[in-house]
């Protein structure tokens, strides 16, 4: 009740601030159910979500503000995806999709999420063939709006590593990730997998982690599936280890730099799991 209570309140205020600047009291409102939906998004509320984001969509949809409509539906897909609705998921993303091309054309970022979110869906229902084709797409898009230098195009190159693990081709997992990393940090240029970047001067943080991590797991499992020579395992292994290492350091210097006990646990789910594949690597 007190939750729903400051939610309120946070609406009426933020559509009040909105409406002064100028912005209607209809599509302020909508922007503050974005806004509020969002919250529910980072803290799993996955049900109610969906329902204050359909609230935001409605409202994009009546005005035609078919980019912010989009977004909406975009989330709304995603939240039938982490709630394992996986058909739903598609059919919302799909018809999302086919109405960003409609009146936005292909080269939008929201079309981008669009694909980009019907490639997670897939994977999440183990076709991963499927996944690769949309994530693909994804990427290219990414790529032709942005540029080579962006936390998108960094978490569709992650995106097409996390596929490539799924099917055991470790080896062009491990390509994709490496390009993430190099699309995420500004003055990291070596195509060599076995480099690795320093933690700095990078644009996305949980893409740089996403990155990172995913590196680490696919080095340590291309060396348990490895029937190469001794050396080369090796070579795996400490390659996997540095990358851990590397998550480790990050991990730590974000949660120095947040204030909120809830980020800080964020961080702490994700340390657990870099531990659990250290551990792994050094047994």
């Amino acid at each position: 009740m007190k939750k729903l209570l400051i939610l309120g309140v946070f609406l009426i205020l933020s559509t009040t601030l909105l409406a002064q600047n100028g912005i209607s009291a209809d599509t302020a409102l909508a922007a503050g159910y974005f806004t509020a939906a969002g919250k529910l998004y980072s803290e799993g509320q996955y049900d109610s979500c969906i329902t204050v984001y359909q609230l935001a969509s409605d409202m994009y949809l009546r005005y035609k503000l078919w980019e912010n409509y989009l977004n909406c539906r975009n989330r709304i897909g995603r939240c039938y995806d982490l709630s394992g609705q996986y058909d739903t998921a598609l059919t919302i993303l799909s018809q999302a999709l086919e109405t960003g091309k409609k009146y936005l054309g292909e080269k939008n970022r929201a079309v981008a999420t669009s694909y980009n979110n019907i490639g997670i869906v897939y994977n999440s229902k183990g076709e991963f063939d499927k996944a690769l084709e949309y994530y693909s797409k994804a990427l290219k898009l990414r790529e032709e709006l942005f540029g080579e230098k962006d936390p998108d195009v960094a978490q569709s190159y992650n995106n097409v590593g996390v596929a490539f693990v799924s099917k055991c081709e470790y080896d062009k997992a491990l390509k994709f990730y490496h390009n993430g990393l190099i699309a995420n940090i500004k003055d990291f240029a070596d195509e060599n997998m076995y480099s690795n970047p320093l933690i700095s001067n990078f644009i996305g943080v949980e893409v740089l982690l996403n990155c990172l991590q995913g590196k680490g797991e696919a080095f340590l499992l291309k060396s348990l599936k490895s029937d190469s020579a001794e050396a080369d395992i090796v070579k795996d292994l400490n390659a996997s280890y540095s990358n851990l290492i590397l998550c480790d350091r990050l991990i730590q210097q974000m949660r120095k730099s947040y204030l909120r006990e809830s980020e800080k646990l964020t961080w702490n789910e994700n340390i657990k799991s870099v531990y659990n594949c250290a551990i792994e690597v050094c047994v």
